[in-house]
């Protein structure tokens, strides 16, 4: 077979490979729910305890609107993440699974741990801002 006939060039379409979107992934659920939650709150707590009082529901309220903050936080942090590093949001969906499983318990719970702590100190942050 002559190869010099063969001029590179793009794919057919049928070879293309685009990545499936699904249009409501479980983060966009959990953002959507927890809205809801905030806004039905005070009328949920009514229907199920009538006698509740004005501020039963803005103590409610209040804790809603920090889980909001924090799911919020979450979701603007991986977004921000990946428009200002697009290299480390491809090692964090691509490789950050194969390599964490190759280290050690302690740099495993070492990691967990100050990831956890930084976040719950950054929230704690945001909050003290807000109010």
């Amino acid at each position: 077979m002559d190869t010099s006939l063969i001029v590179p060039g793009p794919a057919p379409a049928s070879a293309v490979w685009l990545p499936v979107r699904r249009p409501f992934t479980p983060f966009f659920i959990l953002v959507l729910s927890a809205l809801l939650l905030f806004w039905l709150g005070g009328s949920l707590l009514q229907w199920l305890d009538p006698v509740a009082a004005v501020a039963d529901t803005g103590v409610l309220s209040l804790l809603l609107l920090a889980l909001l903050c924090l799911v919020v936080f979450m979701a603007l942090s991986l977004w921000l993440l990946g428009l200002i590093w697009p290299v480390l949001n491809d090692y964090r969906k691509y490789y950050f699974q194969k390599n964490f499983k190759t280290l050690l318990p302690w740099q495993k719970l070492s990691f967990y741990m100050a990831s956890f702590f930084l976040l719950l100190y950054a929230f704690i942050c945001c909050m003290l801002a807000v109010f």
